[in-house]
């Protein structure tokens, strides 16, 4: 059985598709097929436009909603029960469902539902470790999600350690020495109390601080939002005072950062289509800049997908500091002349010596003499 995302969302009983918030439903330019690539049990198929899932197939362990850039895909736990459960006990063991629980234990659906932006806060919130427990991995049929996790866990590990934070954390099947010995009865009896106090009400105003907002879209296009993963992980990271001057690796960071060429024709495509408004426009009559907010970037290659003149690439080491910053930096900056011809001031471009009107009678009346 088939359910196609023909509305604005399918759910099977813990995921829930946004087709709204789909990257291919903005352009038949954009493909991304990061959902399927990785889906485990092959449960997703892209034969049309947007994804169709197929119910018997899925396993809900949330690998696609770990690898969807702007969380098309959510499902339970969300994510900021996960950071008030985590900051809570103090000391976490994360683990699926197949696995005996204890006090320390937070639930997941599958290690692949934790993706690097997810597993960097939670090792944030653990004041004394978090335990990835991977000892039903190998007996499990959705070997990758397995895979998907240790990348993200890899990814995590080097973010952490260029935030300069001491943070415990381990993807391994054993119990790691530094996570010590937990009492299940008494660990029970703290959970319980601290579920109906002190993390009920740290979620509950984490969702009101962190609930999704909309800027708004142009000419019907979708609106641009920031994943709540996001917006968590840059609640976490301001609240304290972890400023670095270092630089990251850009394979398997959360967000990228992208340069515009000497080829770019300044259409704003990539400004229009970006779905978290990383990249704003800003013009005033002397000139046209792009600006790049990186703590907005989710590395979804949007703007690369979608610029017509092929000017986009990304740079291999990203600034930590912008990142925690969010402050916009210019990218490219279009000084504006004035057209030799009529006067009337256009964007300065290489390949452009007369605005765009006088550029087209230029070319009309070269037409006109090759008919004549």
């Amino acid at each position: 059985m088939w359910t196609r995302a023909f509305g604005s969302f399918f759910a099977t009983s813990g995921v829930k598709f946004q087709s709204e918030l789909c990257l291919r439903g903005r352009s038949p330019r954009l493909l991304c097929s990061r959902c399927a690539d990785e889906c485990p049990p092959g449960a997703l198929d892209l034969a049309g436009r947007l994804p169709n899932l197929q119910l018997s197939r899925c396993t809900e362990c949330g690998v696609c909603g770990a690898v969807c850039p702007v969380e098309a895909f959510t499902l339970l736990p969300s994510p900021v029960d996960l950071f008030a459960n985590t900051r809570e006990r103090g000391a976490v063991r994360l683990a699926c469902g197949k696995l005996p629980g204890s006090g320390e234990t937070v639930r997941v659906p599958c290690h692949g539902y934790l993706d690097v932006t997810l597993l960097t806060t939670l090792g944030i919130a653990a004041p004394r470790g978090l335990w990835l427990d991977t000892s039903g991995c190998l007996s499990c049929e959705g070997r990758r999600g397995f895979s998907a996790a240790k990348r993200s866990f890899d990814a995590a590990s080097r973010l952490l350690t260029v935030l300069g934070l001491q943070a415990e954390i381990a993807f391994q099947p054993d119990r790691p020495q530094w996570l010590g010995q937990t009492n299940t009865d008494v660990s029970r009896r703290d959970l319980l109390r601290r579920l109906a106090g002190k993390a009920t009400t740290a979620a509950a105003s984490l969702v009101v601080d962190l609930d999704r907002q909309t800027e708004g879209g142009q000419s019907g296009l979708p609106s641009k939002q920031l994943p709540l993963r996001r917006r968590l992980l840059l609640h976490i990271l301001r609240s304290g005072s972890n400023q670095t001057p270092e630089m990251l690796a850009a394979e398997g960071a959360p967000w990228a950062e992208p340069r515009i060429g000497s080829d770019c024709s300044a259409c704003l495509l990539c400004v229009t289509f970006c779905p978290t408004a990383a990249l704003t426009a800003y013009e005033d009559p002397d000139h046209l800049e792009i600006t790049l907010d990186s703590s907005r970037c989710v590395a979804c290659d949007v703007c690369a997908q979608i610029c017509p003149a092929g000017a986009i690439t990304f740079v291999s080491q990203l600034s930590v500091a912008d990142f925690v910053s969010a402050h916009p930096h210019l990218i490219i900056d279009f000084p504006k002349i004035a057209c030799p011809s009529c006067g009337q001031l256009f964007i300065s471009l290489p390949q452009a010596k007369l605005c765009p009107r006088c550029q087209k009678d230029a070319e009309l009346e070269q037409d006109v003499s090759s008919w004549t």
